[in-house]
């Protein structure tokens, strides 16, 4: 999922909840507060080539006067500040929970939806030009939390437990793989276009099909990839994810209450 530049993404709901569940410092991302569209910055690989995005977050008063430290940047219109970046809330990720964000203005687009967009160009656009010290930032980040110095006590306090909510990703790509496999099974057809699509991607992309060696968190990233580069087969894959939970949920013997 590395890329050459930086996106902004927004983040799975479902995904996001399921991190916020194991660690508190995990920013929401829920509609009922008003921030279902919070964007994210992206990719930033970690030790183990974990990959990461990182929350921007509308500057507030008092980032006009706190002191330049290594969890957070600020992001500049000209002089004017904008927006932070929050390293200390940085979420580790896989294709399957991110989608970016189309920053295209429309015509059709409301005025509100219009200055949006114009907002996010300008906090992508300054994240372009200072990915060095973006990428510098996440990393040390990422290494003072998880060293678990006593001296980074109170940047630990107010940090995400990475560690953990990797193991919450490992979690949740496996049984993202477990489903893929069965609606696979399920549904030969599906699969002979996803494997047709896949040649098709690699040689688009120059990548090597994967071989023996390959793990299956590479080869279903892949698989997620080539989907969202194929919005048809996405669409009928994601029916028959739909139509495969339906089946499970009703296999799933009825619980009897107790009078």
């Amino acid at each position: 999922m590395s890329e050459d530049k930086f996106c902004l993404y927004n983040v799975d709901l479902k995904y996001n909840r399921e991190l916020a569940n194991h660690d508190d410092n995990v920013i929401s991302n829920s509609p009922q507060i008003g921030k279902k569209h919070r964007p994210y910055i992206g990719i930033l690989v970690m030790i183990n080539d974990r990959q990461y995005c990182a929350p921007i977050t509308s500057a507030k008063p008092k980032h006009n006067t706190m002191p330049k430290n290594f969890d957070y940047l600020k992001i500049y219109d000209n002089k004017k500040l904008i927006s932070v970046i929050n390293f200390n809330n940085m979420i580790p990720v896989c294709q399957s929970v991110v989608q970016k964000i189309d920053i295209t203005v429309h015509k059709n687009d409301t005025p509100q939806v219009r200055n949006n967009k114009l907002l996010l160009a300008k906090e992508l656009d300054w994240c372009q030009n200072n990915s060095d010290a973006i990428k510098k930032n996440a990393q040390k980040t990422y290494n003072a939390v998880i060293s678990g110095n006593t001296k980074n006590s109170n940047l630990i306090k107010r940090s995400c437990n990475f560690k953990k909510l990797e193991e919450v990703l490992d979690r949740w790509v496996d049984k993202e793989i477990q489903k893929c496999n069965d609606v696979l099974k399920e549904n030969p057809d599906l699969k002979a276009k996803l494997n047709a699509a896949a040649k098709k991607y690699e040689k688009n992309h120059n990548l090597t099909p994967f071989d023996g060696s390959s793990t299956a968190g590479e080869r279903h990233e892949r698989r997620i990839n080539v989907l969202k580069a194929n919005p048809e087969l996405m669409s009928e894959y994601k029916n028959a994810v739909k139509n495969h939970t339906q089946k499970q949920t009703e296999l799933k013997p009825k619980t009897k209450h107790k009078r």
